[in-house]
């Protein structure tokens, strides 16, 4: 018996500790002993000679300098990923945006954040965008509204979008307006992930999904079954 996917959770979001607390505590450290030593170490300096004594003046200081470092750079921010595009749209929506683009081989990906095959392969169809611009037109289709009483189709946009940004899709996403049911309806499918293929003329020239387990527990992927395609669809 067919039916829709079940939904496995996916955390997206991650809490990284402060790596400066440490770096806050041994500068610290390394400053008071400075303050109470160093009067000291500097009367060593002419007490027992100038290297032995001011060697451990120095060596403090050099402590508390790469102390001081450590921190800066502890602290300095990762640089952040470009946003993406990402908006609302129905079936209709979708069907008017692939027939904009006559002319290129289009890739239509149903997926969702719960949907672990849907996530494994998304990177496929970013490096189809990034190997063919100009020539294929990548558009993601999120399947994740599932129409519940006072559900929203937005409801899950910040794990979606945080996903995307990771990908770096940087290419039409779309959040489905439908319900995800009445979305594998107008897909003719069971479950997703799905992956519609158009040529240039706009034409559906394959789907691919794994309804009738046609291609195994793994199901298809990008590698193995769609790329070899998009190549003899952009030599016809």
């Amino acid at each position: 018996m067919k039916h829709g996917p079940t939904r496995m959770g996916t955390q997206l979001a991650s809490s990284e500790k402060n790596p400066c607390l440490i770096c806050v505590s041994s500068v610290a450290s390394s400053f008071l002993t400075l303050v109470v030593a160093g009067p000291r170490w500097v009367n060593q300096c002419f007490i027992r000679g100038f290297p032995f004594g001011c060697g451990f003046a120095a060596l403090g200081c050099l402590s508390l300098f790469l102390f001081a470092v450590g921190c800066r750079g502890a602290t300095e921010p990762a640089p952040s990923l470009p946003s993406v595009p990402l908006r609302l749209a129905s079936w209709d929506d979708t069907q008017k945006l692939i027939a904009s683009h006559k002319g290129k081989v289009v890739v239509l990906d149903a997926w969702s954040t719960w949907c672990s095959p849907c996530l494994a392969e998304f990177p496929g169809l970013v490096k189809l965008h990034e190997t063919y611009p100009g020539q294929v037109v990548c558009i993601s289709l999120n399947c994740n509204f599932t129409g519940g009483e006072g559900a929203s189709p937005n409801a899950d946009r910040a794990q979606i979008e945080a996903f995307l940004t990771k990908q770096r899709a940087q290419f039409d996403n779309l959040i489905s307006t439908e319900p995800d049911h009445k979305l594998y309806t107008a897909l003719d499918a069971a479950a997703i992930p799905v992956v519609r293929v158009y040529d240039r003329s706009g034409q559906l020239r394959q789907q691919f999904d794994n309804d009738d387990n046609e291609y195994g527990d793994n199901g298809f992927s990008y590698a193995k079954h769609i790329a070899p395609l998009i190549e003899k669809l952009l030599k016809e």
